[in-house]
Parts: structure tokens; sequence; C-alpha cells
């Protein structure tokens, strides 16, 4: 043990002094510090506690969640790639059935994307379907083919950048020919035209671009008439879009119905004849008439692609004709022959040389060429004027006449006008032969004489 030594005078002291007996000095005592069970253990080896249940859930859910978070990112990288979408965009796109509406974003905010109004754009890409792997290396390297662009649309998972792809939009006039019309664009309604001029116009809404259904829908003279045009909107250019009308006759069968692109739209009167005024026209307008004959329905050829000129003339005539029924010409040709002839040929009439018809020509010439002074006919012209089925086989002709009989000293100049001349078919539609049954009622027009 260390001596202890006075902190005053240095002469030694006792352990447990308290003042010091060679001076007098208090002795402070000096106070150790407690030791602890800490530092009494310190020397003794550690040990660990056991892991309690739950932090080792928690550590293995930990390290579970991590390899799913990078086994996600790793998975969503590959999955929406920027590739792979451009290539899901153009798939969508350019697939009859598929989902465009999910793809696309119009550059005007405006425009609703829906299943209808991406139609017009999908269609346009259904017709590049051969050009898919083009379209995708564009849109994947440029980020654009032709007007559409690639954008940033939003996130996938929060964290990957979705894309669509952008397409232009327009809305441009579209002018027409009518007042107190109005637009339609795939089905609704756009606005009323205004007079522009010359026209009449009225702005689209913006569609994205394609291929989309105009319709001017209007009232002429009481009747509903539109013009409907499908057009590929590509730009603001204007759309002329006029409402073409015609002024037509339609003759044929009396109270024969008459039907224009397979829909009935009136009934010839009792002579036969429908006149249509301002009469919507067409591209591939079609015409026929249906009526009925011996109790059965009979239907004209169909007039194809009609074509009426737009110029408010109501001279332009529409002659549809009935299978078995004589042509204009052969009718011609068989009256020509019969009245242009010193005599008739009987095989040309029903009933041979007892035909009524057949003696009315007959007694007719042999009368004239009896007369004093006559030398012959030099001219016999016969023009149909109008001709309709009257029967499944049968055709009534209404023809004029003009001859000039040639006498010693002067030529006689005539007109006859005959109506309810029937033609019978004798033979069958496929291999008609056609004979004169009635000559119906005869009617003297004009007669005078010229001197040579």
């Amino acid at each position: 043990m260390d001596k202890k030594f006075c902190p005053n005078c240095g002469k030694p002291i006792k352990e447990d002094t308290q003042f010091c007996p060679n001076c007098g000095a208090e002795i402070k005592q000096e106070v150790k510090p407690a030791v602890s069970q800490k530092q009494t253990n310190a020397a003794s080896p550690a040990v660990k506690a056991p892991m309690s249940k739950k932090k080792k859930w928690s550590l293995i859910t930990g390290i579970v969640l991590v390899a799913v978070i990078v086994i996600l990112v790793a998975v969503g990288n590959n999955v929406y790639s920027k590739d792979k979408q451009v290539s899901h965009i153009v798939y969508e796109l350019t697939n009859k059935n598929g989902d465009a509406a999910s793809v696309i974003k119009p550059a005007d905010d405006s425009v609703k994307v829906t299943k209808s109004s991406a139609k017009a754009t999908q269609q346009n890409f259904e017709k590049l379907s051969s050009n898919r792997s083009d379209i995708e290396n564009a849109l994947t390297m440029s980020g654009q083919y032709q007007n559409y662009k690639l954008v940033q649309d939003g996130h996938k998972w929060l964290i990957f950048p979705n894309y669509k792809l952008e397409v232009p939009t327009y809305n441009p006039q579209v002018n027409t020919n009518h007042s107190n019309s109005e637009l339609f664009v795939d089905g609704k309604k756009q606005g009323k035209f205004v007079k522009s001029g010359d026209m009449y116009s009225c702005k689209m809404d913006p569609v994205m671009e394609g291929t989309h259904k105009i319709e001017v829908r209007s009232k002429i003279h009481g009747r509903s008439l539109k013009a409907v045009s499908n057009q590929n909107i590509n730009s603001n250019s204007e759309v002329d879009l006029a409402i073409k009308t015609g002024t037509f006759k339609v003759k044929g069968i009396p109270n024969a119905d008459v039907y224009i692109n397979d829909e009935k739209v009136g009934k010839l009167n009792k002579d036969g004849i429908k006149t249509f005024e301002d009469y919507p026209l067409t591209n591939g307008m079609t015409l026929y008439v249906k009526t009925k004959l011996d109790g059965k329905t009979v239907t004209s050829e169909t007039i194809k692609n009609l074509e009426v000129d737009a110029d408010g003339s109501t001279d332009y005539k529409v002659e549809p004709q009935f299978a078995g029924s004589i042509s204009k010409d052969d009718a011609e040709r068989l009256l020509t022959d019969q009245l242009n002839t010193d005599e008739p040929d009987a095989d040309a009439f029903v009933g041979g040389k007892d035909s009524k018809a057949y003696h009315l020509i007959a007694d007719a010439l042999k009368k004239i060429s009896d007369m004093d002074g006559f030398i012959r006919i030099s001219n016999c012209d016969v023009k149909v004027s109008d001709l309709h089925l009257s029967a499944s086989d049968e055709t009534t002709v209404n023809f004029t006449v003009t001859y000039d009989f040639d006498f010693e000293d002067k030529t006689n100049h005539q007109v006859n006008e005959w109506d309810g001349c029937v033609i019978k078919n004798v033979g069958t539609q496929d291999d008609p032969e056609y004979k004169i049954k009635d000559l119906g009622k005869y009617k003297l027009i004009k007669s005078e004489n010229e001197d040579d």
C-alpha cells in the first residue's frame, strides 16, 4: 500500500487521519468511485440474446419485398419498353378489330377519343397493315410517322413512361349550294350553313385525321334531300359538297310504281308519265318501274348509272323496258316494213291475212295505188313516241308516220298519228318474235300537196 503524506507540510500521516499531527492541516479524504455491476462483469464473456420470431419475419419480409421490386422493375422494363409499346400501338391501329381508342391521343384536347371517333384514323392505318414494320421503325427511331407523333402520356405503374400516338386534328369548312342546309359529320349534327358568297358554308368541329362521313341535309320543294361523301380529312382544305338535283320524266306502263335506288318514289299517271323536279342525283343512281300484269308482278329492266343534267330542263326522258317488250328501234323497223310497201307481209301480223290490222294497211295501200297518177311512196318515216308493256307479252306503241306520195305532177305530204298499236311477242323472252296485233286509232295530223 502506498504511504500517505500531508499535502501542507509533506510529513507522513496515517491513512484515515483527518488533521496532520505535525502542522494541523485538514486532510481531505479521497472518495473512490463505486464499481458498477457492469464493470464488475466487464471481464466476463458477452452472451447474445436469441432473435425473436417477429424480428425474423420482418427480416424475411424485407428481403422478399426487395426481391419482388427488383423482379417487377426488370419485368416492367421489358414489358413496357418503348419498342414493345410502339409495336402494340401499331398493331391496334392496323388490326381491323383493334382497340385504336386506347393507343391514340388527339392533338386537340377538345376532341374526345371514343371507339367511334378513333375509327376514322384506324381505317387509314388498316390500309397500311403491310407496312407495319416500317411504321414501327419510324416511330421508334424518330418518334414520327407522316403526320403522326409518338408522345408520352403519363406513366404505367408510376415508373414507366406510357406512350401514345398523337393524331393531328382538323376542322375544315364545308360548302354547299342550297340554303336551309345542315351539316352532319359521322352522323352527328354540326350546325347550319350560312350564306357565303355564291355558296353556303359551315365549319366542322375538330376531328382526327382520317376518313369521315360528311353529309349535307336540306329540304327542297318539301322533299328531304342530302349529299353524302366519305372524305379523307388530312388538312383544313375546304370541302365542297353540293346537293345535285335534276328534273326528268319517267315514261312507262300507266299507274306503275317508280323505284330509284331501290326505293319507291312515285307512281306513273294514267298516261304512263311521272315528272320528277329537283330530284337529288347520286353517283351510280338506278331506276326501274314495277307493276302488275295478268295478275303477276313484273319489273322493268334496271337503268344503271342514271345520268341527268342538272340544268332544270324537263325534256329528259327515262323509259325503262320490260323483258318481252319490243324495243323502240325494233318497233319502228317492224312498222316501217309493213307501211312502206306495195303490200304488207301477212306473217308480220297476229292471225295473218285474217288480221284486222293486216287488212287495214293492205286496203289503205291499195286505195292509194289505185289513185289516178300515183307513182310511188317516196318516203315513209315511222317515229315511235312512246311504248310500254301492256301485258306480259304485249307492248302498246304510239307512233307517227310521215308519208310522201309521188304523183305525176305533185307530191302529197302526210303526217298520221297512231295511238294504241299493240305488238305481241309470239316467241319467248329469250328468243322473242314480234307481230302486229292491233294498229290502234288513226288520226290525220297534216296533209298538203307540193307541186313539182
